[in-house]
Formats: structure tokens, sequence, C-alpha cells
């Protein structure tokens, strides 16, 4: 029996360890004569858990031929937990090498074309561990999988589980840039394989950036700003629109967040991914640009916009989109001054009760409600220095294009 891959990957690295796998040689019955409370869940292919850790029938006749037919060098590892070496620790030719210099490295010529969900392990593991560098011979790999149209037949749910994983990362706009380095963003990631080829916006804005370099940039500050894995993914879809702007209206993307939410919506959808990350990423393409000027909206804007978002919980991690977008172009709030307007805001919306007579009408009763909200808050807003309105926004700060 061996622990083997990504603990012990970790262990060696100083990093925290995650789930412990399990490596067997033999039939079922080894296993189970060993573990008579594992219990079967793979269908196909026999994995076994027990006590919440996963248990797989090594590849190949030993555990040196399994650790060739693993993805990267150095998740090649694995150490004996039973048996007469127990202790001994098994490593891939290269994995010493590649984890002391921090090359992210196939562990065979064919080990993606074994399996093309690999691409995406890489790119997520470049994601996760930001210091190590990508080898030739993974991106040559990558490459090849992409021109022999491997990707299309891929499993939806492990590629999306990959996807998210990546969300999670220190880096986790690393994860597209490896991608489209070994153009493999299509089809799952469409319309990104695009993106870098077209502008992120007027340059006086945008500077040289490409779409994908600013949804990079901005995943990655949103993240280095606290967000999680759903912040992050808003920050994936946010632009997607801005990938179907007509070449002739370039570098403007005049109504890409209107665009973008079919786009967003279609891209969670093929991943396979929960109805809160479907809801999100359409929600991030429709209100991102209304909610980074937030403080120029008018009232009933601002109560429609914060009505659509406070049920999905989006609040709080689209602000952090917002920021990291502005702060991109050099637009940026401070997020604590519009976080704090927003609540301010959401108690004065939560504090409006309806006069029973108006209750129980039906639409007019809705229509009613929002009404009263729009004037709750239209009076939180007082004259401010510097030409600012009643309602509080601020003419002079420019839109973000």
């Amino acid at each position: 029996m061996y622990l083997v891959g990504g603990a012990l990957r970790n262990m060696l690295l100083g990093l925290p360890e995650h789930d412990r796998d399990f490596t067997w040689f033999g039939d079922e019955a080894a296993l189970t004569a060993l573990l008579p409370e594992a219990k079967r869940v793979g269908k196909c292919f026999p994995i076994f858990l027990h006590h919440g850790r996963e248990y797989a029938p090594g590849r190949g006749k030993d555990i040196q031929a399994d650790l060739a037919a693993r993805d990267l060098t150095i998740n090649a590892l694995a150490l004996c937990v039973h048996g007469q070496e127990t202790g001994r620790l098994h490593m891939h030719p290269l994995a010493a090498h590649d984890l002391r210099h921090g090359w992210l490295r196939p562990a065979s010529a064919t080990a993606f074309l074994d399996d093309p969900l690999r691409v995406f392990r890489l790119a997520r593991f470049a994601a996760q561990l930001p210091e190590f560098r990508l080898h030739f011979s993974a991106m040559a790999a990558m490459q090849e999988v992409s021109r022999k149209g491997l990707l299309d037949s891929l499993d939806a749910e492990r590629v999306g589980a990959e996807v998210v994983k990546a969300l999670a990362a220190p880096r986790p706009g690393r994860f597209l840039e490896v991608l489209d380095l070994g153009n493999c963003l299509a089809p799952w990631l469409t319309p990104l394989d695009r993106a870098a080829t077209i502008p992120a916006g007027p340059a006086a804005y945008h500077g040289a950036n490409s779409v994908l370099r600013h949804t990079i940039h901005v995943m990655n500050d949103v993240q280095t700003a606290g967000g999680d894995g759903l912040a992050v993914w808003l920050a994936l879809c946010h632009d997607l629109g801005k990938c179907v702007s007509p070449v002739l209206r370039l570098p403007r993307h005049h109504g890409h967040e209107l665009h973008g939410a079919p786009l967003a919506r279609a891209m969670a959808e093929r991943l396979r991914l929960s109805t809160r990350h479907i809801k999100a990423a359409e929600a991030a393409s429709l209100h991102h640009m209304k909610l980074g000027g937030y403080t120029q909206l008018r009232p009933g804007t601002r109560v429609d916009l914060l009505a659509a978002l406070q049920p999905l919980g989006l609040l709080e991690p689209m602000l952090l989109l917002a920021q990291a977008d502005r702060a991109q172009v050099g637009l940026g709030n401070s997020y604590a001054e519009v976080m704090a307007r927003v609540r301010e805001d959401m108690r004065r919306m939560q504090a409006v009760q309806l006069p029973p007579a108006l209750r129980n009408q039906g639409p007019e009763s809705g229509r009613k409600l929002r009404e009263l909200r729009c004037l709750a808050v239209h009076r939180q807003g007082t004259a401010r220095p510097g030409g600012a309105e009643k309602d509080g926004s601020h003419p002079t700060q420019k839109p973000l294009p």
C-alpha cells in the first residue's frame, strides 16, 4: 500500500496537505482484506473510500510503472505505508530535480495523450504553484492535445472540477495564461480563446492590454484582495462580451455587459457548474459596470441593482470584482467606502414597509414597494463638495469604458 501524489508533494514543498490518496497492487480482495470497511464507489474503475480517503489500484505491474503513468513528475511520488518496504519513498527519476528547481513537466511523453484532462490539471497546478515554471515539453504536449482535438470529448464534470479548483488557487489568472499558451482555452472556455487578440478597451484606459490579459490581472487582484473562488469566477466571466464586439468598433465595447451574459451562462452550463455559478456568471457580466460606478447611479438604479444581487449573495464579491476591474484602468473607488454606501442603502431598503392598504395587490404592490425604497435611498444623499449631486452622484468622475 502506498501514499501517493499531492499529499507527498506538499509535504516535500512544506505546503499544507489536503486529501490523501492511496494506491495498492493486487485484486480487490487484497484491499478489502486489509480494509474491511472500505466501500467501492467507482463503477468502471475500482475506487474505494475508507474514512474519507481514496484508494485506487496501481497502474501497471509495480510502483515504478505506476509513477511513470502519472501526470506530472512532481506528482509521481509514492511512500510505502504497509508491507516490508514501509517508510520507503519512491520517486519518478525527475521528480526530485523538478521539485527542487520548480518545473512543471509531464511524467512521460504520452501523459497528456493518455488523459487529455491533464492539460487542465497542469494549468491548475501552475495556478496553485505560481513559482513553478512550465517546462517546454509540457507546452508541446498541450499543443499536441489541442491540435488533435482531444479536448472536445472530455467529461464536462471533470473539466468543471479542475476549473473550480483553479479559481481558489493563489494565482488563479495563471490558469488561463497557461491554457492560452497551449491553445487549450477552446472549447471549454470559449469565447476566451479569442480574447488574447482583442484590445481590452481604449488605450487611454487599458494601454496595450488584451481582454485576456485584463481578465488575468483582475482575477489575480480579486484573489489578492481576499476574494474566494466564486469572486474569482465573477472576474473570469465579467468581460466575456468584449470577445464578440464588432471588429469595426474596436477598441470600444459598447453593450458588452449585455452581450456577455448569455456567453457567461453558456460557459457555466458547458462546464456543468452549480446553479450558483451559472447565476453568478450572468450577474458578473450584467452588473459589473453599474457596481463599478455605484456612487454615480440614480437611486432607482441602485435599488434595482441591490435587489438583483442581494438575494444571490453576490454583493461583496461583486464589489471586489468592481474594485479590481476599475483599478486596472485607474478608476478604482475605495472598496470600504462603496461597501459602506451599499450597506446603508440596503438598510434603508429593508426598513421600508408597505402600508397595509397597498399590500396584496400583485404587481402594483411591487411597484409601490420599489417607489418607497427609491425614496428612502434618495433621502440618504446630501450635497457634497466638488459638485456632488443630492443623490450622492459624482458627475466629474469618469465612467469606465
